[in-house]
């Protein structure tokens, strides 16, 4: 292929071949998804009304029928198209042609987070007069945004916490961030979240929940029900977040964060 060695085929057909490249190997939540959509002409001429790509999110859910023994439930795949380009409109690509078309889609602000089983996709669809439509499609690497990642990267750097994972809640699309903490807190915290959303300024907002290390059985039994977790409201506007070069502002950061932690802490010391 030469040139077009960096894309991925997604579709070989009689008529075509579709490939497809991102100029990004993940994808920020918010940000802007750009690329090329190539499609090669293969064994015969193939005509068509338009060529459209699609930013689609996908993901599962449990559905049920029936009652009683009859009773069945099923995992099924739900999609939504967010975004949608139409990249040619009537074409006619013969044996041997090569098109390329350059896009931009937007992702929302706080999108899904990829999963092994739900995320992002783009999906090429060429529409052929009294034939099967040939489609072609890749799956997306979507991870939280920039500003989301400047809160975990300064408690790791600078409070020596250490990133579990992160998780998007669908009811708010909020994305939560677990860290586990360093050494010396280990007798006061099993771990932290951030569940926060970032705006297209580049704030975050959102709150910081603590889940305390039990120390009595009265401790151990309000875990049971998670009263021993307790949460914060964090927010930090972009001025505060960023630095004027650009970079994330840790001092800032940091300060919020142990603020909360100092008060939290001595808090139950208190009591």
């Amino acid at each position: 292929m030469g040139m077009w060695d960096g894309f991925k085929r997604t579709l070989a057909i009689g008529g075509a071949e579709i490939y497809i490249q991102t100029d990004r190997e993940t994808q920020d939540q918010g940000s802007t998804v750009s690329g090329r959509v190539l499609l090669v002409g293969k064994d015969y001429e193939l005509a068509g009304h338009s060529i459209q790509l699609d930013l689609v999110e996908f993901w599962t859910e449990t559905r049920s029928s029936g009652f009683g023994k009859n009773r069945r439930t099923r995992t099924v795949t739900v999609t939504h198209t967010h975004d949608s380009r139409e990249l040619a409109g009537d074409f006619v690509l013969k044996p041997g042609d090569e098109r390329c078309f350059p896009f931009k889609l937007r992702l929302p602000p706080n999108a899904r987070l990829s999963t092994g089983s739900t995320g992002w996709r783009l999906t090429v669809a060429l529409d052929v007069p009294n034939a099967i439509d040939p489609t072609g499609t890749v799956t997306l690497e979507v991870v939280p945004a920039p500003a989301l990642m400047a809160v975990v990267e300064a408690c790791v750097g600078r409070l020596k916490f250490c990133y579990e994972r992160a998780h998007w809640s669908r009811s708010n699309q909020a994305t939560t961030l677990r860290l586990l903490p360093p050494e010396m807190l280990k007798g006061e915290l099993d771990f932290i979240e951030f569940e926060l959303r970032h705006d297209l300024d580049g704030g975050v907002e959102g709150s910081l929940h603590l889940d305390l290390q039990e120390k009595s059985l009265g401790d151990y039994l309000k875990a049971i029900v998670n009263y021993d977790q307790v949460s914060y409201d964090f927010t930090l506007p972009a001025a505060r977040l960023w630095r004027e070069d650009g970079g994330p502002n840790e001092a800032e950061i940091v300060e919020a964060v142990g603020a909360i932690l100092k008060a939290a802490l001595a808090k139950r010391g208190a009591s």
